[in-house]
């Protein structure tokens, strides 16, 4: 398919994505031979092409939310380099150098849409414009100076057999706790056909050392207005605009297509729905001292509202948001699918928006995180994860599932992670999915109605490489029951924010690294022996995870980085199976590919 064709944008709203539809072009493809896998290549690298580009597009470029026949394409121009009546343009084409015999298509996007409604950011949607299963290259032009080029794919026709698929999943990016050299890895990963963000792509805090504690100088940066926290939209702007102009995870976000959610850290940490007052509450924000409830509930909506208009903004993704509704519970749908033929079905979830008070009170120690053992209210019916609409689109999503993986993104940990005590197994962390059982259990039911042990569910949060058996009963410790496993999920650590090993090291062991990872591996050691079903757990490493999803397994591969050293090497620490109908998950032997990646 070949066409060039130049689109006028001038009727789109600018509260949401500017839509370029071409719906005839692409039905050229059903007289090809269906592509079954992606064609992969090196990636060529990120250049600005001059001084004046580097100015304009400061924030880079960005792709994400990808359909079988078209992109979402992201840039933000600078407006300390806005000209008055100038347009931005784009080109999209089949190959890097955008010879006039590749190009796909191109258009302008006219001045009166670049505007500080949107903080001057661009969301363009190509939908129709492009062929399935296909690799294309994209660079937009302001004022004469080009954007450096960005790579993006498109997703199999729905059904479509389709033999593999390679992705990545990270999480966790605090600023200010380390380098961004897993992101500078990733782009050039050639192996990767899609990254799927898991959540806090930001933090609410800039030098807050409840978040902060293994902070680089040279990382630190403080909000124009003095706080240490985010308090206004225009916060959780800057905050935006200083992790996008990090150089390695522009070039990341060029290189690839990403497929992404938030977690708590976009608005506040741990925030959840309070349903009597039908209210936000973000149980460690400084909002929450407020004496006057009234301040309090409403300046909880304020902050949410902010963070959901920034995460709208900054973030490639095609969702619901609708910025007249002053209602965050209703205004924005982050949860969606991706249907990648008939081999992976990604079903992206929120955690965070809809689900109720932590069962065990708002305290940290003893209420959030190890509750108080006389605490069993998030064994109670009633408590939600995921929101009674979310949750039935979910379970319908799954019944309806023909792929052979399919797959959740979600936030937290969907696993039981508890300690033993004379009444049974306790959790140790209520915010993740533990606090929510009666809801998990359900999910889980419907798994294993599905009659196989496919499902795979992808989770951040924690900071830490976790590889379990996703079960019904956790108490049943029989490996042969296969009706009680459903799958497996794989917990990726973070990119930089500090795990339980960088934690032990400032808080207990003074910078001790030898009691450190004494005090590390029996951590480990207990959490394992204390939860059989958890064959992996890594709280140290820092880094991204890989996933190849094949007709007959699927593998899993954790690859670290030294987060406290620009442009580190790779590791591969973890490399796991999972086969087909076999709900065991086991070690994956080495192979060539691997060291492609390294």
């Amino acid at each position: 398919m070949k066409f060039s064709r130049r689109a006028f944008l001038k009727t789109a709203t600018a509260a949401t994505p500017i839509t370029l539809s071409m719906a005839s072009p692409a039905q050229a493809w059903f007289f090809k031979k269906p592509k079954k896998s992606y064609e992969r290549s090196q990636w060529l690298g990120y250049q600005f092409p001059s001084a004046k580009s580097a100015m304009i597009f400061s924030c880079g470029i960005a792709s994400g939310d990808p359909s079988p026949t078209g992109v979402l394409l992201w840039t933000r121009i600078n407006p300390e380099m806005i000209r008055d009546g100038a347009s931005l343009f784009f080109e999209v084409s089949h190959s890097p150098d955008f010879h006039v015999s590749s190009r796909v298509c191109e258009g302008q996007i006219s001045a009166e849409k670049i505007t500080n409604r949107d903080d001057y950011t661009i969301k363009l949607v190509l939908e129709g414009c492009l062929d399935p299963v296909s690799t294309y290259y994209y660079r937009f032009s302001y004022d004469q100076s080009y954007s450096p080029i960005g790579r993006c794919r498109t997703l199999p026709e729905k059904n479509q057999s389709f033999s593999e698929l390679n992705l990545a999943s990270a999480s966790c990016q605090d600023f200010g706790n380390g380098f961004y050299s897993a992101y500078r890895h990733l782009a050039h990963n050639q192996e990767v056909d899609f990254v799927v963000h898991l959540g806090d792509f930001i933090y609410e805090t800039t030098g807050d050392t409840s978040f902060q504690n293994g902070a680089l100088a040279e990382r630190q940066f403080q909000l124009s207005t003095g706080s240490l926290i985010a308090e206004t939209l225009d916060d959780y702007r800057e905050i935006y605009r200083h992790y996008r102009k990090d150089i390695d995870l522009q070039e990341a976000m060029a290189a690839h297509t990403w497929i992404m959610v938030p977690d708590d850290h976009e608005t506040a940490n741990d925030f959840f729905w309070d349903y009597e007052s039908d209210t936000p509450v973000m149980p460690d924000h400084p909002i929450q001292s407020l004496t006057s409830e009234n301040d309090r509930l409403e300046a909880s909506v304020k902050l949410r509202l902010g963070s959901q208009k920034a995460w709208t903004e900054y973030v490639p993704a095609q969702v619901d948001f609708d910025p007249n509704d002053l209602n965050p519970f209703t205004n924005l749908k982050l949860y969606r699918s991706f249907e990648f033929g008939d081999l992976v079905n990604l079903n992206m979830i929120d955690t965070r928006s809809y689900r109720s008070a932590p069962p065990c009170g708002l305290e940290t120690i003893g209420g959030r995180y190890l509750p108080k053992l006389r605490c069993d209210s998030y064994k109670e019916y009633g408590r939600t994860m995921l929101g009674e609409e979310q949750k039935y689109w979910l379970f319908n999503r799954l019944n309806d599932n023909d792929s052979v993986w399919p797959v959740i993104g979600n936030q937290t940990f969907m696993g039981r992670l508890g300690l033993q005590s004379p009444k049974g197994a306790v959790p140790i962390n209520v915010d993740a999915w533990d606090g929510y059982e009666a809801e998990r259990r359900e999910l889980i039911h419907v798994m294993q109605d599905q009659g196989h042990n496919n499902h795979i569910v992808l989770t951040g949060d924690l900071h830490t490489y976790i590889a379990s058996h996703l079960k019904l009963d956790h108490d049943d410790l029989s490996p042969f029951n296969w009706s009680n496993h459903v799958g497996a999920e794989f917990m990726t650590s973070s990119i930089t924010s500090a795990g339980l090993n960088d934690q032990v090291l400032a808080a207990i062991c003074n910078d001790n690294r030898v009691l450190s990872q004494g005090l590390r591996y029996t951590a480990e050691a207990l959490i394992r022996v204390q939860n059989p079903h958890i064959k992996r757990f890594n709280s140290k490493d820092h880094g991204y995870s890989m996933f190849r999803f094949r007709r007959y397994h699927m593998e899993w591969l954790g690859l670290t980085f030294d987060k406290n050293i620009p442009h580190s090497e790779a590791q591969i620490v973890h490399h796991l199976q999972k086969v087909r109908h076999v709900p065991w998950v086991t070690r994956s032997p080495a192979s060539e590919v691997d060291a492609k990646i390294l």
